[in-house]
C-alpha cells in the first residue's frame, strides 16, 4: 500500500510539473510577437458590434456577417456589400 502511494505522488508531480511547463512556453513573449491584433469597430466601417459568422473563402478573403449588413475584408479595408 505504501508502494502505491509513492507512486501516484510521483505521477502527479510529474502532471503538475509538465502542465507547468507548457504554461510557461505558452505565455513566453517571443511565442506571440509573430501575431498582431486589430480591432474594426464602428469607425472602420462596420454598422453593427453583432458578428455572427467570419468565413475566409479561397480567394483569401474574409466575409463578415452581421445582423444588418455583408463585408468583405480584403487585409487591408473592409468593403460593404
Amino acid at each position: 500500500m505504501r508502494m502505491v502511494k509513492k507512486i501516484v505522488l510521483i505521477v502527479l508531480l510529474c502532471v503538475l510539473s509538465s502542465s507547468l511547463y507548457a504554461q510557461y512556453k505558452l505565455g513566453s513573449s517571443n511565442t506571440w510577437e509573430k501575431y498582431s491584433i486589430n480591432n474594426y469597430g464602428v469607425e472602420d466601417g462596420i454598422f453593427s458590434q453583432q458578428v455572427y459568422k467570419i468565413h475566409k473563402d479561397e480567394s483569401g478573403f474574409y466575409w463578415i456577417v452581421s445582423n444588418k449588413e455583408l463585408l468583405r475584408y480584403d487585409g487591408l479595408s473592409l468593403k460593404k456589400i
